[in-house]
């Protein structure tokens, strides 16, 4: 198997950089919206590109533990009588390994994420290992799953691209006077 690596003269790479920057501006000036918790849709009263929201929910997570309880010793044989085995108990208890949890995050404002952003997104998670799909600017199960995938080293085991993660792979721009 061969493979050839592709190489644009130096007039597109400048045009393709120029484009990169020029979309970067763009998307940092979108996101005046502000996405309802849960709804997917905009209240209009955004103010910047970490506007816009979304509810995650993450389910508690149980486990039942259970324990055998000795009820009574074994008593040995002594003189007539005979030897008694030992009595137990089972007791079942469920233990919460993982709470709960309800909260609002950031996340592109929709407008944001146009097909090409998407591709953009796509090769990063390929060039990270976690794709393996068309890149074709479609938000599907492959492009979702590998954004979980992404997140999940955050704690947030979720396929819905948050603003801190598209800002972390160069998919949205970082305001100067903010760390993320």
């Amino acid at each position: 198997m061969t493979s050839r690596k592709a190489t644009a003269p130096a007039g597109n790479r400048r045009a393709r950089a120029l484009c990169a920057l020029a979309a970067a501006v763009l998307l940092s000036a979108l996101g005046a919206c502000s996405l309802l918790p849960g709804t997917g849709k905009t209240d209009g009263q955004g103010d910047g590109p970490d506007a816009c929201t979304a509810t995650y929910s993450r389910p508690e997570v149980t486990k039942t533990v259970t324990e055998q309880k000795l009820v009574r010793a074994a008593r040995p044989a002594r003189g007539n009588r005979p030897a008694q085995p030992a009595e137990y108990r089972t007791e079942s208890r469920e233990e919460i390994v993982q709470t709960a949890e309800t909260r609002d995050i950031a996340v592109p404002c929709p407008d944001q994420l146009t097909p090409e952003v998407i591709q953009t997104l796509q090769r990063a998670l390929t060039a990270r290992g976690l794709y393996s799909g068309p890149v074709n600017g479609t938000m599907g199960p492959m492009t979702r799953s590998a954004v979980q995938a992404y997140q999940r080293s955050t704690g947030l085991d979720w396929d819905v691209l948050t603003l801190k993660a598209a800002q972390n792979l160069g998919l949205v721009t970082v305001p100067v006077d903010r760390k993320v």
